[in-house]
């Protein structure tokens, strides 16, 4: 058999071929999930041979490197995370060092940048502690488990005598769901931390707590809100000024301003022109829907019937344009086009619905808007899915309205 190195591309075949280095373009999630899910695999292999194929005295030394290893790996990464969103909110705080492999020293880091950033990411630590200190009792610096010897020329693990594999299933799986839980949260915390919805020690869903504490805004003049005051400075350890930015905040949030029963104003589109706009979405649907008893697939059973659908469809377009295009602007056309794509994101946070409108109104500004109004009109579900938004983003008197008027469901 004809030798081939591994590490040159031309020696690749037609599968299995790993890509590495800017192939893919993996980084350290890549490199943590790749050594747990080793060690784990190792570890099955041994209890499902009873510890004899694979030999247990052997494999627990590559199996217990990964354990390690992946746990490091996955500090580090949460740090790499976390530094976003520290950058995001212009604080200085400790960091880790690329070069320290002490992990009982970047798990102490680790931990107090989570404090210091956001409870959340505190809170996401607790399960994993005693196993970060299980591991950084018998293997500190990451040398236990890779050499015999230390650097000193002393053996490793004598005061240690036995490891259990079962144990290690169960070190194993905790790893290995900090690993996913640190990923995900991460991730999610610096995209919400872009959304600019936070204040130097309330995160999102703290703010959004307090819009649950404070009473209806008509009634902020009384004893009673001056009170409210009071108990959210002292749970949240945050002053007058503080306080006063969550609620200006939560004053102009389309979802938070609802729990003080008022109402955001919508980007760029007013009442009259998500009216007409909806009127001519129903009128456009109806006139397809009325083709042959409202089976759309039944009007290409032949030509002519297409034909002749397709100058009505024509004509209701162009009807719709010459009526809508005496009060669009390309604000209200940015508002429509915005609120229907923005119901995708109806799980997700309301800021989006603002940067899609930004977004969309840079667009517009520069070109006509006659085709972009034409292709949401043209959207068979335009309609419900703006109605959705609307009721979404705290608009539910307009959207009830429509729905009743259009005998939406």
């Amino acid at each position: 058999m004809k030798k081939t190195n591994p590490f040159r591309p031309e020696n690749a075949r037609t599968w299995a071929n790993a890509c590495v280095g800017n192939n893919g373009n993996p980084g350290i999630w890549n490199y943590t999930n790749g050594y747990i899910q080793s060690a784990d695999l190792i570890i099955d292999a041994v209890l499902n041979g009873h510890g004899i194929s694979p030999p247990v005295d052997t494999m627990v030394y590559p199996a217990c490197f990964g354990l390690r290893h992946s746990l490091e790996l996955a500090i580090k990464a949460g740090a790499i995370a976390i530094s976003e969103i520290a950058h995001i909110k212009k604080i200085q705080f400790h960091g880790l060092s690329e070069n320290s492999h002490n992990i009982r020293d970047i798990w102490k880091r680790f931990k107090a940048d989570c404090k210091t950033l956001d409870s959340r990411l505190f809170n996401i630590t607790k399960p994993i502690d005693l196993v970060v200190s299980i591991i950084g009792d018998v293997d500190p610096t990451g040398q236990t488990f890779r050499y015999p010897t230390s650097n000193e020329s002393q053996k490793h693990l004598t005061d240690v005598a036995i490891i259990n594999f079962h144990k290690l299933k169960e070190i194993s799986s905790e790893i290995k769901n900090f690993t996913i839980t640190i990923e995900k949260i991460t991730k999610e915390l610096v995209y919400e931390y872009t959304l600019g919805t936070f204040t130097a020690n309330l995160n999102r869903a703290d703010i959004r707590d307090i819009s649950l504490r404070l009473p209806a805004h008509e009634n902020w003049g009384t004893s009673k809100f001056s009170k409210t005051k009071e108990t959210i400075k002292n749970k949240y350890s945050i002053s007058n000024s503080e306080l006063s930015k969550a609620v200006n905040l939560i004053k102009s949030h389309y979802e938070f301003s609802q729990n003080i029963e008022t109402r955001t104003p919508l980007m760029g589109a007013k009442y009259h022109h998500i009216g007409r706009f909806i009127y001519w979405a129903v009128v456009s649907q109806s006139a397809r829907m009325a083709q042959d008893g409202g089976n759309e697939q039944s009007i290409f059973k032949n030509f002519d019937a297409f034909k002749d659908w397709n100058k009505r469809d024509s004509n209701t377009q162009i009807a719709a344009w010459n009526d809508f295009s005496k009060i669009v602007t390309p604000e209200a056309q940015a508002d429509i086009s915005s609120l229907y794509y923005f119901s995708s994101c109806l799980d997700d946070y309301s800021e989006d619905y603002i940067q899609r409108y930004n977004s969309t109104l840079r667009a517009l500004k520069t070109g006509p808007l006659e085709e972009p109004f034409l292709h949401i009109l043209r959207k068979t579900d335009s309609a419900l899915l703006i109605i959705k938004s609307l009721n979404f983003l705290g608009h539910k008197e307009l959207s009830d309205r429509l729905m009743k008027c259009y005998g939406l469901k």
